[in-house]
Formats: C-alpha cells, structure tokens, sequence
C-alpha cells in the first residue's frame, strides 16, 4: 500500500512540475470568454513586433 502511494505522489508531482510554462512564454495572448454559459479560451500567436497591433477576430462559431 504504502508504495502505491509514492508512486502515485511522485507522479503527481512530476505532472504539477510540467504545468509550469504559461501561453505568454510561447508568444501566445491568452483571452477567456463566455460562450453559451461555458468559458471558452481563446489562444493568439502574433509574428514578432506585432504583438502590440490591433488586428481582426474572425470566428467561427457552429452548433
């Protein structure tokens, strides 16, 4: 029992460990909003020095 438990602990640990990177430091913007109730993510990859532009958002959005 007891090395189930460290197993389990040490996976754990290793996938909390692989979380630690952010869409920011892949030159990603990240944006949440709400869509029919649920919150939806909304990742934007720019080219560099474009970053700061103001660009279009085209959807696409189905049922």
């Amino acid at each position: 029992m007891k090395t189930t438990i460290y197993i389990l602990t040490i996976f754990m640990a290793s996938q909390v460990l692989a979380q630690k990177n952010k869409a920011e430091d892949f030159g990603f913007r990240h944006f949440q909003t709400i869509y029919k109730g649920d919150t939806v993510d909304i990742l934007i990859k720019s080219k560099k020095g474009d970053e700061l532009k103001k660009k279009a958002n085209f959807s696409i959005l189905s049922r």
